[in-house]
């Protein structure tokens, strides 16, 4: 879901990036990598969050199998 949700992101930053880069004034380039930059640090601290919330629900999902084995 989180992957997801990027690339509709990026979707709609689209018009927005290709409008700065084309600009070729160099403050809004640097604008524009800085927004994509910022990006892709948001979306990797969601999919490491996502990641250690679906290792957690797996760990506790396999401990409780076992104490309902026993």
């Amino acid at each position: 879901m989180v992957a997801l949700m990027a690339l509709s992101d990026l979707e709609q930053l689209e018009g927005t990036w290709m409008e700065l880069m084309q600009s070729k004034d160099p403050e809004s380039v640097a604008l524009a990598f800085r927004l994509a930059l910022a990006h892709l640090t948001e979306t990797s601290k969601q999919l490491q969050m996502a990641d250690v919330i679906q290792a957690a629900e797996e760990q506790g999902a396999t401990a409780f199998k076992s104490v309902s084995h026993q």
